[in-house]
């Protein structure tokens, strides 16, 4: 296992002095297909209906975009210009790499049918709770049909929440990657918030249980790209998207057919036995 080199155990190797190493292959299945040499279709995926008696409930992620409104880039506070026409704060800096428009970016949501889709572009700077839901409820397929959006701009107010640093659950909210929220007067009370956290509830019924986490999309791509990123947060000097996945776990299962149908792996589809019904089997008509 280990070459020519001596080992104390079977577990003391490198990956590099296998037999096999760099050797072995395998099939990358495309989307909805699966098995080991991707003959195989997935059916829809959802939430076993008799999982749990109590109320299923959705994940929730947390889209975290660190220094975004950094008040030594963008301006002082008693500039006219400090804020755009919806009151929310803008960048005035005087170089290239520091303008309002350099907010852009974009979220992937990869489907436990392992679909990848993209956002449209969306800014920081006008960015919106409704706009965010339309940007993910509008993707392709309905892989995501409801989702619910709470956009925090103001960390005062993320903090005052059952899930900030001044909440009740702790175990959740230390999350929030080595606190980077202190729950601070100096600083969430001071005229500038840096940060802009998005939380986002996957209500839908193709997304109960554990999802995969989004992806943010910061870099530069120009002509020929979709979404096109012509100003993204990557010009934005020392701002960063993190994905905080399982911020809220879910209490649900994502399994094929709901566990309440039989998959015909020629088609893809769901046979849902009796008493359910949907694209999933995970609706109840009837007691058996």
């Amino acid at each position: 296992m280990t070459g020519n080199l001596p080992s104390r155990n079977q577990y003391d190797f490198e990956f590099g002095l296998l037999w096999d190493a760099y050797k072995t292959r395998a099939c990358v299945c495309d989307p909805k297909w699966t098995d080991i040499d991707c003959s195989r279709r997935m059916c829809p995926k959802g939430n076993y209906a008799l999982y749990s008696n109590t109320e299923p409930t959705a994940e929730m992620q947390a889209v975290v975009i660190t220094n975004v409104f950094n008040p030594t880039a963008d301006g002082f506070k008693d500039d006219t210009k400090l804020y755009n026409d919806n009151g929310y704060k803008t960048d005035l800096g005087l170089d290239s790499n520091q303008t309002e428009t350099n907010g852009e970016f974009a979220l992937t949501f990869r489907s436990t049918l392992n679909e990848e889709f993209t956002t449209v572009t969306m800014n920081v700077y006008n960015l919106t709770e409704m706009i965010v839901e339309e940007a993910l409820n509008s993707l392709p397929n309905k892989v995501i049909e409801e989702a619910e959006v709470v956009l925090y701009r103001n960390l005062s107010k993320y903090n005052a929440t059952e899930y900030g640093l001044n909440g009740v659950p702790t175990s959740v909210s230390d999350k929030l990657y080595d606190q980077a929220y202190p729950f601070d007067s100096a600083y969430n009370y001071s005229w500038y918030d840096t940060d802009l956290v998005i939380k986002i509830t996957f209500s839908g019924a193709m997304t109960t249980g554990n999802q995969y986490s989004l992806e943010c999309k910061t870099a530069f791509c120009d002509a020929g790209c979709q979404p096109k990123l012509e100003f993204p947060l990557d010009f934005k000097k020392g701002s960063e998207c993190l994905v905080l996945n399982d911020f809220v776990p879910a209490n649900a299962v994502n399994i094929e057919c709901s566990g309440r149908g039989a998959c015909d792996y020629g088609s893809g589809v769901c046979e849902c036995y009796e008493g359910y019904t949907d694209e999933y089997c995970s609706t109840q008509t009837a007691l058996i």
